[in-house]
């Protein structure tokens, strides 16, 4: 998608305005804020695809090969290092927005790019830091003593080491996506799984589990380096080498950074905790029966998510160059997610145990049923991601960054009632109801406000589709199949019936497919 030069950018301040019904035109024209996101959508995708399949695969191999109890470890040493994920301090999407204006040769933007760099640099030594402090709980917190302690311990170490060096090198990440350089990312993550796999078949054998941790940090640094060589010989401004920022560039930094720090917040309180409540009251095995059926959906999203997440830039030209057709957008947009939401998840909530024997080779009451409540979860959160990207994009999103937040801590406080009421899967309930009010009732209202449109028809776009999605996934679970082909044979039946409903459901379908411009 090209920017006109000659478009005179929208105040925030002034509103949305503009009537509705000439936003209804957009889906027919060349200028649709959509055009080409799914190639765009595509091209991430295929670059994330890599690791995240990785992710999944190492996680059935260390449950069927070293057990239930060690899964354990490694997932409750993954959920307390992954609070570190919050030093990204929300400067990955402001890196990715600047990156794209310097790129179009806003010399202010590049400062900012060039500011990110030094925070996250700064952040990564900090992540390393307080990582190791914080693997020191993981044997009290799973009542480990002696050796397996200390493995326990050594486990988290690595995974914080390997979070520090994705904290401080995310700014080069971010510019590759602000400069659309998708497939420059595909190389990277390509070259970091192989040497990963490489470095875990050399260290498991003789280290167990901290051998497969320790394999992460390597390929890790392997993959980022090549990613510095090639932002040195594609962007002329770029240098490896952390600059100090100058104030005023830090405060106009800080002003889009933080509310979007406080989702993040959110989002790791609300995914992070539930694995580390169940450890704490049930023991290592509890938690690793939770976890297998809590983070097959989360892995999902995080394919999902991303493909997603470049409707962003789509969402921000719109509303500066053509604020008239934002609430008509809002509405396509959501009627889209909640399509892919209901297809993709409530497939899983339909097929939950085949999909946890595939996965984990064991589909015991508890992975079934927090996979079920997972899914459905997840299904209510796709539209509801969406649409917090439209409102990031109005530069409106500071109350509502504070509202997610809190409800987050609520969620902890109610997951910790339920689990000492109704057992494990009281953590995954209390995510449902937490994310079903807020889905339904709250976020729709506040976000209507402003995108100048009304609560109900966000809700009937976004249920609306979401039903359609899981009439779909319904459909698909009655083919009478089985085994991973059985799986497959329904993922692509699904995939096909998605592509039919999007076309026939969600105006101006085909521009999505467009080639950018």
């Amino acid at each position: 998608m090209q920017v006109d030069p000659s478009a005179q950018p929208v105040d925030p301040r002034n509103g949305i305005g503009g009537a509705v019904g000439a936003g209804a035109a957009i889906a027919g024209r060349a200028g649709d804020p959509l055009h080409g996101v799914a190639r765009d959508a595509a091209w991430h995708l295929a670059a994330i695809l890599a690791p995240g399949i990785y992710a999944i695969l190492l996680v059935a191999y260390l449950f069927r090969a070293l057990g239930v109890e060690a899964y354990g470890i490694w997932a409750a040493a993954t959920a307390l290092v992954g609070y570190l994920t919050l030093l990204d301090a929300g400067l990955s999407a402001t890196t990715a927005r600047a990156a794209a204006r310097a790129a179009a040769g806003d010399r202010e933007a590049v400062q900012q790019v060039k500011t990110a760099y030094a925070a996250y640099f700064v952040l990564g030594l900090a992540a390393v830091f307080i990582g190791g402090v914080l693997a020191s709980f993981i044997p009290a917190l799973l009542g480990l003593e002696g050796s397996a302690a200390q493995d326990a311990w050594l486990v988290g170490a690595f995974l914080a080491l390997d979070l520090g060096i994705v904290v401080a090198t995310a700014g080069w990440m971010g510019t590759l996506r602000g400069t659309r350089r998708y497939r420059h990312m595909l190389v990277a993550n390509v070259v970091q799984v192989a040497v990963t796999v490489l470095m875990l078949l050399v260290l498991l054998p003789s280290l167990g589990l901290v051998g497969a941790a320790a394999a992460q940090p390597i390929g890790r640094i392997f993959a980022r380096a090549l990613v510095a060589v090639m932002l040195m010989r594609a962007i002329p401004w770029f240098a490896a080498r952390p600059g100090w920022p100058r104030r005023a560039v830090i405060r106009s930094v800080s002003a889009i950074s933080l509310p979007i720090m406080a989702m993040q917040m959110a989002n790791q309180i609300g995914t992070g905790t539930d694995v580390l409540i169940v450890g704490a009251a049930a023991g290592p095995t509890a938690a690793g029966l939770f976890a297998a059926g809590a983070h097959l959906p989360r892995y999902v999203s995080f394919f999902l998510f991303p493909a997603l997440g470049v409707m962003l830039p789509a969402f921000a030209d719109a509303f500066f160059r053509q604020p008239a057709v934002v609430a008509e957008l809002a509405h396509r947009a959501m009627r889209l997610a909640g399509l892919i939401g209901g297809a993709v998840f409530g497939g899983m909530v339909l097929q939950a145990a085949p999909l946890l024997e595939t996965w984990s080779g064991q589909s015991s009451a508890l992975s079934v049923q927090v996979l079920v409540l997972y899914g459905l979860t997840w299904v209510a959160i796709t539209p509801t991601h969406v649409m917090m990207l439209m409102v990031i994009a109005t530069g409106r999103h500071r109350t509502m960054a504070l509202f997610i937040l809190t409800e987050a801590l609520v969620n902890v406080a109610l997951s910790i009632l339920l689990v000492a009421i109704v057992g494990p899967a009281g953590a995954a309930v209390s995510s449902l109801l937490v994310t079903a009010v807020s889905a339904v009732l709250i976020l729709p209202a506040l976000a209507a406000t402003r995108l100048d449109t009304r609560h109900v028809r966000i809700l009937a776009d976004s249920v609306g589709g979401a039903f359609v999605g899981i009439l779909i996934a319904l459909a698909v679970s009655l083919l009478p199949v089985s085994g991973i082909e059985g799986l497959a044979l329904r993922a692509l039946t699904g995939l096909a019936m998605l592509i039919v409903a999007v076309a026939v459901l969600v105006p101006g379908s085909r521009a999505l497919v467009s080639r950018g411009g």
